[in-house]
């Protein structure tokens, strides 16, 4: 099954994938679709794999602005070299997994961890590699902070932040400044400062984070639907389950 989507420009997607052959071996990877620039023509299509030898689930895919191949899985970060997948690191914090891969235009690659829980509304550590290759450990909330023009110049969908249309970076994230932590803050960042709302669920349930092309947040949450505009920042239901 394909676990994640890469679009790297006009003529270049990436899958990462997961499969059983027919001797019920599980291999992963990633598939690269090379439509030569000519999108309705399938008979010229380049296809190539890169399949990884260790058994792990599939994973998360990324191409960077140095044209490197990046995949996450269950058992850690890759990056593709040579001939072959390279394992850049499976300590903490991506030992449990990668939920998501994100790319900045200078090069720079966050790898977010899952935690014993999963992916969903997650606060662990995330893996930060520079070009040069140094590794660091910050929080979602301090690369947003300290890091907040790179950040707003990733326009890829993510599970980490959502750049909206007006430039914001919305993010969800632990405020420590309180005893005990509170865990349901929605966070608004602009280069002007920060704005908090309250979420209107459990931070842990919230599964996805998107804002439309009119600035409208929305929310999946154990399945069902939020939705939140600017002006009135509140959230109404939009859809549940029956």
């Amino acid at each position: 099954h394909i676990s994640d989507i890469f679009i790297q420009d006009d003529q270049h997607i990436w899958f990462a994938y997961q499969r059983t052959t027919p001797s019920y071996t599980v291999v992963s990877g990633v598939v690269a679709l090379d439509d030569r620039g000519t999108p309705t023509n399938l008979s010229d299509d380049r296809w190539r794999d890169y399949p990884i030898t260790s058994e792990s689930a599939a994973g998360s895919v990324v191409v960077d602005s140095l044209e490197r191949l990046w995949l996450g899985n269950s058992n850690g970060l890759y990056r593709y070299t040579g001939q072959s997948w390279q394992l850049i690191s499976n300590q903490y914090p991506v030992a449990q997994g990668i939920c998501d891969l994100v790319a900045t235009p200078d090069g720079t690659l966050y790898a977010q961890g899952a935690s014993l829980y999963g992916c969903a509304g997650d606060d662990t550590s995330i893996l930060r590699v520079a070009p040069d290759g140094t590794m660091t450990t910050p929080y979602i909330a301090q690369v947003i902070q300290e890091n907040f023009s790179q950040v707003q110049a990733t326009t890829q969908r993510n599970r980490l932040w959502s750049v909206a249309p007006d430039g914001a970076v919305w993010y969800i994230s632990v405020t420590y400044d309180t005893y005990p932590p509170d865990a349901n803050e929605l966070h608004r960042r602009t280069a002007a400062g920060q704005t908090d709302y309250p979420l209107p669920v459990k931070r842990d349930t919230v599964q996805t984070l998107v804002v439309d092309a009119n600035n409208h947040v929305w929310l999946v949450a154990d399945g069902a639907l939020w939705r939140m505009t600017t002006s009135r920042p509140t959230f109404t239901l939009a859809a549940q389950p029956n």
